[in-house]
């Protein structure tokens, strides 16, 4: 096994990471995400942030198992953690993580040059859409539609089943309904 002296392996270890950190996307522009939402279900509470912090953000930790009141004491399964995200470009490795405070996720689609956009079409995508099976329910038996279930964002990709054969739209009306995967998405 070859050993290298510590100034040496330093030196190698700058030279071949410093262009991963020269292709690191950054936010230009764009306000940070302030955007969150609780999935409520079954026997869990766990807020979830658009910017992919998950559970806690320096204020309260809210991942509650079984689901309490959120008071001094209440159980919590999770302190914090962060969406990761990884997946091979051809083959390059691309991956993204946001870890307890270093959040690097941004809302809304990014640039066809792969950057993000300026900060009002940042700012435009800070909203996280929650649906459940029960407003489908409750918009099918009184025709009142929340407003994610109204606004589903399909042609920003949000999964949506097409009951009324026109394929791209989004008409509650005609029977497009959001494809919700278990009971709340």
């Amino acid at each position: 096994m070859l050993a290298l002296p510590r100034p040496l392996l330093t030196a190698a270890l700058a030279v071949l990471l410093a262009p991963l950190a020269a292709r690191a996307q950054t936010p230009g522009t764009c306000v940070p995400a302030r955007a969150t939402a609780d999935l409520d279900i079954g026997g869990v509470r766990a807020r979830l942030f658009n910017d992919g912090a998950l559970f806690w953000k320096g204020a309260g930790n809210v991942y509650n198992v079984p689901k309490s009141p959120l008071a001094p004491g209440s159980p919590n399964a999770i302190f914090a953690h962060g969406l990761w995200l990884g997946g091979m470009v051809g083959t390059e490795l691309r991956q993204s993580a946001a870890t307890y405070s270093n959040w690097e996720m941004w809302p809304g689609p990014l640039g066809a040059d792969g950057e993000l956009p300026g900060d009002r079409d940042c700012a435009k995508y800070d909203r996280i859409y929650t649906v459940s099976k029960r407003d489908v329910a409750d918009y099918e038996r009184a025709g009142t539609a929340t407003a994610d279930l109204r606004d589903w964002p399909v042609a920003l990709g949000a999964p949506v089943i097409d009951g009324d054969g026109i394929a791209g739209n989004y008409n509650l009306a005609g029977g497009d309904r959001p494809e919700i995967a278990g009971h709340q998405s």
